[in-house]
This record gives structure tokens, C-alpha cells and sequence, in this order.
């Protein structure tokens, strides 16, 4: 005998709702791990989560429960070895000028020596 809650379903009611407007509920097992990636390099990090597909007739849906940790990641250079010896060659500077102004310039070669020739670096 299943009890039900005032103003509540039970869980055949439920399942059987959600077979007539199509909707299909899966666990996914042994899941280890489970990361979103933001376009800034920020992430985020779930460890063992719990996640679940639900899949409607509008396309599918996860859902992830479970602790996360929000993850900062520095970005990585912009620039290439090769950057580097064409800006000290053309601009005349030492390495670490050189790096120092292809990071202002966001790793663009050409802007950097720019920089360096217009006295900003």
C-alpha cells in the first residue's frame, strides 16, 4: 500500500505521468568526475557526483548533484618562442622586455613591438 502525502505524488504517479508526456529519467553510474569549462578558463569541478539524463521529446537535460570546487586557472601565454626572438630581434630588447610586452599586447607580435618603439614598455 503506498501512502501518499498530502499535495504530494506517489512515485507510480509520477513515473507514469512522465511516460505520457515522454519523458525518460537515467542514472548514470560510477561517475568519477564531472567538469564545466567557462570561455574565461574558470571551471568547475564536481568529485563523484551523482548525475542524470533526463530526456524529454525538447532534447536532454543532466543534472549533477554532488560537492564542487570552483577552479581558477591562470591562462596560459598567448605566445610562442618564436614570438619572443621576433620582438627582441625587431624591437631590439632583451628577453624579458620582450615577454613583458607581448603579455600587454595580448600576445601579438606586431603591437608589442609597437609598444616597445613607442616608449610604453
Amino acid at each position: 500500500m503506498i501512502l501518499m502525502i498530502p499535495g504530494r505524488i506517489n512515485p507510480r504517479q509520477l513515473r507514469n505521468l512522465m511516460k505520457q508526456f515522454g519523458i525518460q529519467i537515467e542514472e548514470l553510474k560510477n561517475v568519477k568526475e564531472v567538469t564545466i569549462t567557462f570561455e574565461s578558463g574558470e571551471k568547475i569541478h564536481f568529485t563523484r557526483p551523482s548525475v542524470t539524463i533526463i530526456k524529454s521529446q525538447e532534447g536532454e537535460m543532466f543534472q549533477i548533484i554532488g560537492k564542487y570546487e570552483l577552479v581558477r586557472e591562470s591562462p596560459s601565454e598567448a605566445f610562442t618562442e618564436e614570438d619572443i626572438r621576433i620582438v627582441m630581434e625587431k624591437a631590439n630588447v632583451d628577453r624579458d622586455q620582450a615577454i613583458k610586452a607581448l603579455k600587454k599586447a595580448d600576445g601579438n607580435p606586431a603591437e608589442a613591438i609597437m609598444l616597445i618603439l613607442s616608449g610604453e614598455i
